[in-house]
């Protein structure tokens, strides 16, 4: 470099001196005799004109400069070769009034380095300061949109826009993930271009790895809450499960927790099995390592998640969950109603895969239930019965717990039977035609006759034709429910309406005897 820069600026001397010998003295501009003036008035010449675009002699650059890049490498040249101990100066600008040149030139070059800086970006990803407010209000505008009308209207103007980043689409995504859980659909974006646009814009930021790692964890739930209504957002689960590990190696706890909750709901789905068990296989690695950081939540989410996982990524739950269960114990205070009978269904669904783990936190669990009885809705209960009717079927070594004073089943289940009886007037819709039958089926495995629920019941679904509402295994295990409890015959009109619903669909009395196994998605009627 050194030896090139010096060629160069004896290159420009001699031009200058040619000029001066040859151009007529009317024409002639003044060149300073002196060595070191010379560099100087060279110096500003070049600064105050230059033209459009310059060819640089071969072995300094070989690319066609333009003006600002012509004058940057100039600068630096005359500012190096002005400085640099290994250049000797007095070859050819000789040595005086150098160090008093040298001090104004640095000056100079900073000045102007500093305003150039001000205008251009520092890096590939930085955005100049004119365009800075731009993007910083772009994500804001996208976090505040209040409708999928007006998110859409915002990404038609700006999704092509070359300052749209991977901050933005992630965004985006998330918030129509939100929608989504809000109104329940997103009519406009199935056929909407600019939303097709989005969702190629992040299929390219994920090929190039611009994608952070608390993005993807988003992405990775909006893709599970999308993929149903609007498929084409599954596309870009490949190039983001394809460096997954990497970015997991950098999220939190929370992001972890919700990334195998977006995978468990990508296989309850039917979206993205395969995807699902390549997260979790990721994930495994990562979450024991985390689990001592989680909170009540995350753990209740990852517990949950990898219940609905067993299936398709049976290694990584087995990895997951007894790192999960040792931290319960110690969390458990902070769980609210949701969290323990997430809790207590998944401990039921884990018996065969992480089953002494999964026995080893039901005390913990169940002491934790009278208190929060009150504020339990009709599926905590139902959740919360269902795993401990599981545990005590599969795993019978549990039953002393199970009867444990501080929380004993038995009084979890008359708590539940007296709050739905309270509740059952005003419940619908899942509440009513999937929690209650749950609750009615464990009371019948423990043997427990609750006279005021069972009256209660048969007047809710025996009127108005509401059995006929009933998913097939909540038909069938209250119509076995009945069967076993009532004794006496008191129910025996209802039983009747049961048994007739039961026939007009082509059920037999082996699928209500099965009823009583618990509620399997392979049970025959459901499929």
């Amino acid at each position: 470099m050194g030896c090139h820069v010096a060629c160069f600026l004896k290159i420009l001397i001699m031009h200058q001196q040619f000029r001066q010998k040859h151009t007529p003295r009317r024409y002639q501009e003044r060149f300073p005799p002196s060595p070191s003036s010379r560099c100087t008035y060279i110096y500003s010449r070049l600064l105050r004109a230059m033209p459009n675009s310059i060819e640089l002699p071969r072995g300094i650059v070989t690319a066609h400069c333009t003006a600002r890049a012509a004058r940057c490498l100039l600068m630096s040249c005359l500012t190096w070769a002005l400085s640099s101990k290994m250049l000797l100066l007095d070859s050819f600008c000789g040595s005086h009034e150098v160090q008093a040149r040298r001090a104004e030139l640095r000056t100079t070059m900073k000045v102007r380095e500093r305003l150039g800086s001000l205008s251009r970006p520092k890096s590939k990803n930085q955005k100049p300061d004119d365009l800075k407010d731009e993007v910083r209000q772009l994500n804001s505008r996208l976090k505040q949109a209040g409708s999928e009308a007006e998110l859409i209207g915002i990404l038609e103007e700006k999704v092509d826009a070359p300052f749209f980043d991977p901050i933005h689409a992630s965004t985006a995504f998330h918030k129509l993930a939100t929608f989504k859980q809000t109104e329940g659909s997103l009519p406009i974006c199935a056929v909407n271009p600019a939303f097709l646009r989005l969702n190629a814009r992040m299929k390219d930021f994920l090929k190039q790895n611009q994608v952070k790692s608390w993005a993807s964890a988003n992405l990775l739930w909006a893709i599970a809450i999308l993929g149903n209504e609007l498929s084409i957002v599954v596309s870009l689960l490949p190039n983001l499960v394809k460096s997954f590990g990497a970015r997991a190696s950098g999220m939190t706890e929370q992001e972890l927790s919700n990334c195998l909750l977006s995978a468990a709901r990508l296989k309850l789905k039917g979206v993205a099995p395969e995807e699902a068990m390549n997260i979790a296989a990721v994930l495994a690695d990562r979450i024991p390592g985390k689990a001592d950081g989680m909170n009540a939540q995350e753990l209740s989410n990852c517990l949950w998640a990898c219940a609905n996982l067993i299936d398709v990524a049976p290694d990584a739950v087995a990895i997951i969950v007894p790192a999960v269960c040792d931290q319960i114990p110690g969390k458990v205070s902070d769980m609210i109603p949701q969290h323990v009978s997430n809790c207590l269904w998944a401990a039921g669904q884990l018996k065969d895969v992480a089953r002494d783990d999964a026995v080893k936190i039901v005390p913990v669990l169940l002491a934790e239930l009278p208190s929060k009885a009150k504020a339990m809705g009709p599926q905590n209960f139902a959740n919360s019965l269902q795993g401990l009717v599981f545990l005590e079927d599969f795993a019978p070594e549990v039953g002393s717990r199970l009867t444990a004073p501080a929380g004993s089943k038995e009084r979890f289940l008359r708590l539940a039977a007296s709050h739905i009886t309270e509740m059952l007037p005003r419940l619908k819709g899942s509440d009513l035609y999937l929690a209650v039958p749950v609750v009615v089926w464990a009371c019948a495995k423990s043997g427990l006759s609750s006279q005021t629920l069972l009256t209660a019941v048969a007047q809710r679904f025996g009127s108005n034709g509401q059995s006929s509402r009933l998913p097939d295994w909540d038909l069938c295990a209250l119509t076995w429910s009945y069967q076993t409890l009532d004794q006496t015959g008191r129910f025996g009109g209802f039983q009747q309406a049961l048994r007739a619903e039961v026939v007009r669909r082509g059920l037999s009395d082996s699928d209500v005897e099965r009823s009583k196994d618990g509620q399997y998605a392979e049970f025959a009627g459901d499929k």
